[in-house]
């Protein structure tokens, strides 16, 4: 199974944006063996790439790949540029559709709450989102602020 692993992980891809391992332990707080063993059970996609000092070939990672957090604290801090809204829509699918369960219906329910803005938005404007958020806010329940933070986390 580790073999498949390998091959799957080593696919090329466009859209892949690499990065260290030290960046990766920085950015997730994890272990190496914690990132080892993620890495073994395809919950990342990797790469060898030139070899290090030590004469051993020099892994990097896919951030993409990275759980949706992980992507958010990345973008929050500035250590990637934001994708363009294709991109973004892109992710978002790919994000949704590694979700399960609850997780996936607290998903798709903030999506559907947000829909009005993402819509109004898409049509080119840019003024006037504070008052779809007071109605959107006042229809679902939800304070304005939450409404805000769940358009900022799409918006990245």
């Amino acid at each position: 199974m580790a073999a498949a692993n390998d091959k799957r992980n080593k696919l090329p891809s466009a859209d892949a944006e690499w990065i260290s391992l030290a960046e990766l332990l920085q950015l997730t707080g994890w272990s190496e063996r914690t990132i080892r063993r993620k890495n073994a059970s395809g919950e990342l996609r990797s790469r060898e790439v030139e070899l290090a000092a030590n004469g051993k070939p020099r892994r990097e990672y896919d951030a993409n790949y990275l759980p949706a957090e992980i992507q958010a604290k990345r973008l929050q801090y500035g250590l990637v540029k934001s994708p363009s809204s294709q991109q973004r829509e892109k992710q978002l699918i790919r994000t949704m559709q590694s979700l399960e369960g609850a997780a996936l219906e607290q998903a798709e329910h903030r999506l559907a709450v947000i829909t009005p803005l993402i819509e109004y938005s898409s049509s080119g404007q840019r003024s006037g989102l504070s008052g779809i958020v007071k109605n959107v806010a006042a229809a679902h329940g939800q304070s304005e602020r939450t409404i805000w933070n769940w358009w900022n986390w799409r918006s990245g």
